[in-house]
């Protein structure tokens, strides 16, 4: 069996993916409009919390989706 010693796997796949589909089901209409109410926006059943601030404190437990506008430091 030939194996190609080349191939290499992308250690960021699922991340990347999974970004890749929040960004094509997401429209910043949906955004916009979750921020004027609850900031919490719901993507296939699951909740996904909207932030407008750029950092986030260590002592903050976050269990759920985060979509920050804008890079996100922690």
């Amino acid at each position: 069996m030939p194996i190609d010693f080349n191939y290499s796997r992308n250690p960021r796949y699922f991340s990347e993916s999974f970004k890749r589909k929040l960004h094509e089901a997401i429209k910043i209409e949906d955004v916009l409009k979750a921020l004027d109410g609850t900031g919490i926006l719901d993507f296939h059943g699951e909740d996904i919390k909207i932030y407008h601030i750029d950092s986030i404190p260590s002592e903050m437990e976050l269990n759920k989706i985060i979509y920050m506008l804008g890079d996100l430091k922690t």
